[in-house]
């Protein structure tokens, strides 16, 4: 008997959350990635005050696009979000990010990094046309996504200094975007400050 409500608005402050006393709300558009734009969701006008409250938080799927909202992936820098004094609006970083960083910090903390390169297999995405089409900011990425292997930028090396500060700029990367639905594969190669052998740093990993 649960029923689950659909709304079909591309505001933020026309989502009626107050109706549901939604508390935390998970935004996975991709589109609302300043603090300015998400804490839209939080907003209210004074008559809906009255009756229900508004969200008290906003995380974001994917890196946001200012220094203003702070990023945390689990396993390497939530405890900060405290440290951080509760913030209202956080991204949870993008699914490379989450896939890459913690394997980053175990190797980072057990022999040190140098410098990196990360090269993600990734999905297509809502950006890429169906068919070739024009696009101003990166000619590759108006090919067909359905029928092409397309280079592009990756915002993972961006997002892994915000979450593992000491490591800023030392890790490039870039992604590949392939004809597949969903799924995507990591290849990091890294430089370290220590030797270590296969062994060592499987067991730093298992560990």
């Amino acid at each position: 008997g649960r029923r689950v409500r659909m709304t079909h608005e591309s505001d933020p402050k026309d989502v009626p959350w107050h109706e549901q006393d939604v508390r935390y709300v998970v935004d996975a558009s991709g589109k609302f990635l300043t603090s300015r734009t998400a804490e839209t969701h939080l907003r209210l006008d004074d008559a809906k005050l009255l009756a229900r409250k508004a969200p008290s938080r906003v995380i974001l799927t994917a890196p946001p696009k200012d220094d203003n909202v702070p990023t945390y992936v689990v396993g390497v820098n939530e405890h900060m979000y405290v440290a951080d004094g509760y913030p209202n609006v956080v991204s949870n970083a993008s699914c490379t990010t989450n896939c890459l960083a913690p394997l980053v910090k175990i190797i980072n903390d057990a022999f040190g990094i140098e410098s990196g390169a990360v090269t993600t297999v990734h999905a297509l995405t809502v950006s890429q046309p169906s068919v070739d089409g024009l696009c101003g900011k990166d000619w590759a990425r108006g090919r067909s996504g359905v029928q092409n292997i397309v280079p592009t930028t990756s915002g993972a090396s961006k997002a892994l200094g915000k979450v593992l500060p000491k490591l800023a700029g030392k890790v490039k990367g870039y992604a590949l975007r392939v004809p597949v639905a969903t799924v995507s594969v990591v290849d990091f190669t890294v430089n370290l400050c220590s030797d270590a052998s296969f062994e060592a740093v499987k067991a730093a990993i298992e560990h």
